[in-house]
């Protein structure tokens, strides 16, 4: 036992060493290494001089220079660390289960003082060292790892539990180190964690602080897809979604831990085979309330991505088919919990003046997986009494101060809403119609939101009225029609395939049943030159892509369109367009262009000069 004097002596040199009042850099680079072989040794020597605040203090100290500077971390381990910290761990570990005093053992190494404090100061080092990246692996290697997690089912103090699982949440940064967390039995330990939060005396601080570390380290595991796999055997989720009822009852619930738990959810969401098993714990009703109550951005942004990893549905690369018709129950659920409504509200709320472009683009996602291929959710939102459109033409004024992600992601779902025609008629009438249109001239980097912005016009001029009221738009600075400046598109070189053939759909739907119209598309130039283009691509031998497919039979239907028109017959046969149609119809590759070209030789054979030369051909 060490005398007072001396005690107080040796307590105050660690303590001065721990707050770093002895400079380690600098000019006391000599003194470095003999300060930290003499915490190793002191720490060594625990076991013989049994004085607890001096091992406490030494811990600390050891602790406080490993996570400060990467190069102390690195001496020590140099210096033969780790094999005193595990031999405390062990010694710790290994009497707890025993629990009968070994005679062979001094008293003070066989009290319950004495293991807490060997394991609370062991644990504070081993835990400054797993955070310090540079040292990680040496820790492991020498076998530090084990007696951490160990330590996290058996801990007795908030203290310990809270440098278990401190180190635990740091540890896992990549997928290897967290199958080798999985392996070592990291699940079951961050399980019986949880449970200690509610066995253990502790402050609510430090209670939060604790179930933040284990929820931290649970959802950076969850990245890992065999960690997903395990997640829901381990019975974690259980315990998760338990937890969630806290949060919603706001018991030891912080925004922070709210979060996090939703993160997990969203993780293990993400892996199609947990979704129905997650969805049957009742969650949609939990995320529901959510954003329906909660603004804090965070709690927010994990919601939505939870949201749309729960609403995903299988389907091909291309989104084009679907591959199952029975996994629309999270869409149908979130849509019946009033979710579209309070998504809506939230989107409000981000939008600019004050907005976070990163939780608009999650917001956005969750919408567009809602409503896609959806129809009764589709309806839902063109509910104007539940759900205000307004606010997505206030998000598409924003200009500038929204960023290019978001841009795409509001125009993808501007274009799947478009499709439901008391939407159409509702986004030409609040404006949204001419926000859209200038997104067709942003810079070819942004190649989706121009092809989903025409995809979008393309929509919404398939309602009559709003393709009448499209033909007499005008620039309120330049007084120039919206029909004339669709012109200059065409000219553009390697142009996207879903850029052509939406907006090759606008003149198409533009010309239906609308003889003023066909008029101004005809005089914009841009019917000769889709024609060149179809002929073009009619004399290439090569296979052709899905994409150039799509935007050929949308020019069919234009040529369609547009000699319905008496006065434009005749222009369309002499541009060439008689001898293509001809051709489209002897030999084409396509069944719906056969019957557009049909469909336009029919309206042709209506002029009287032309029957002769049809005949001929």
């Amino acid at each position: 036992m060490l005398k007072p004097p001396l005690e107080e002596v040796l307590v105050g040199f660690a303590q001065k060493v721990g707050s770093r009042r002895f400079d380690l850099r600098g000019n006391g680079e000599l003194l470095r290494p003999i300060l930290v072989k003499t915490m190793i040794s002191w720490l060594a020597a625990s076991p013989q001089h049994g004085n607890f605040r001096l091992m406490m203090q030494v811990g600390s100290a050891i602790a406080g220079l490993a996570a400060d500077n990467a190069k102390d971390a690195q001496l020590m381990i140099e210096e033969g660390l780790m094999p005193v910290l595990i031999k405390m761990m062990h010694l710790s570990l290994r009497i707890e289960r025993l629990g009968t005093p070994n005679p062979s053992h001094s008293h003070f190494s066989l009290s319950a003082s004495w293991r807490e404090c060997s394991a609370t100061a062991a644990a504070a080092a081993l835990a400054a060292l797993i955070q310090n990246r540079s040292t990680a692996e040496a820790v492991v290697k020498a076998g530090g790892l084990s007696p951490m997690i160990k330590l996290c089912r058996v801990a007795n103090t908030e203290v310990q539990l809270r440098h278990a699982t401190s180190a635990m949440r740091e540890f896992c940064d990549t997928d290897e180190k967290r199958d080798l967390l999985l392996n070592e039995g990291g699940l079951e330990s961050m399980l019986q964690a949880l449970e200690k939060c509610d066995m253990l005396k502790m402050d609510e601080r430090g209670e939060i602080m604790i179930r933040m570390n284990i929820l931290s380290c649970l959802q950076s595991m969850s990245l890992s897809s065999t960690v997903r796999g395990q997640i829901w055997d381990s019975g974690i989720m259980r315990k998760i979604i338990g937890l969630s009822g806290q949060v919603e009852l706001g018991k030891r619930s912080s925004n922070a831990i709210t979060a996090c738990t939703i993160a997990i959810i969203s993780n293990c969401a993400f892996t199609p085979q947990n979704r129905r098993q997650i969805f049957d714990l009742g969650v949609v009703k939990f995320l529901t309330r959510i954003v329906e109550a909660n603004k804090n951005s965070l709690v927010v942004f994990h919601a939505c991505i939870a949201i749309r990893n729960l609403a995903l549905r299988k389907a091909t690369s291309d989104f084009k088919t679907w591959l199952s018709d029975d996994d629309d129950f999270a869409q149908s659920d979130f849509g019946d919990s009033n979710c579209l409504k309070h998504l809506m509200v939230l989107l409000k709320q981000f939008s600019p003046p004050n907005n976070d472009d990163i939780v608009l683009e999650q917001l956005l996602n969750a919408l567009i997986v809602l409503v896609w291929n959806n129809s009764k959710n589709r309806s839902r939102m063109a509910n104007k009494e539940v759900i205000d459109l307004q606010h997505l033409t206030r998000l598409a004024a924003g200009g500038s101060r929204v960023n290019t992600y978001v841009r795409q992601r509001l125009a993808i779902l501007i274009a799947d809403l478009a499709q439901v025609p008391s939407i159409q008629a509702y986004f030409a009438e609040c404006g949204l119609l001419e926000h859209v249109f200038q997104w067709l001239f942003l810079p070819r980097t942004e190649a989706v939101t121009r092809y989903c912005a025409a995809g979008a016009i393309m929509n919404m001029v398939a309602n009559e009225a709003v393709s009448s009221r499209f033909g007499k738009a005008l620039f309120a600075e330049t007084k120039k029609s919206f029909l004339s400046s669709l012109a200059p598109l065409f000219q553009e070189e390697k142009m996207h395939e879903c850029m052509m053939t939406n907006l090759s759909g606008i003149l198409a739907n533009l010309c239906f049943r609308n003889d003023g119209n066909r008029a101004k598309v005809w005089q914009t130039g841009a019917v000769t030159r889709l024609i060149e283009i179809l002929r073009d691509t009619e004399m290439k031998q090569e296979a052709i892509s899905f994409g150039v497919k799509r935007s050929d039979i949308m020019i069919c239907a234009l040529l369609q369109n547009v000699t319905a028109s008496v006065t434009l017959r005749r222009q369309v046969a002499d541009s060439g367009g008689l001898q293509l149609l001809l051709n489209i119809a002897k030999k084409g590759r396509d069944m719906n262009m056969i019957r557009y070209a049909l469909g336009a030789l029919r309206n042709i054979a209506l002029e009287p000069g032309l029957q002769q030369i049809l005949i001929e051909t």
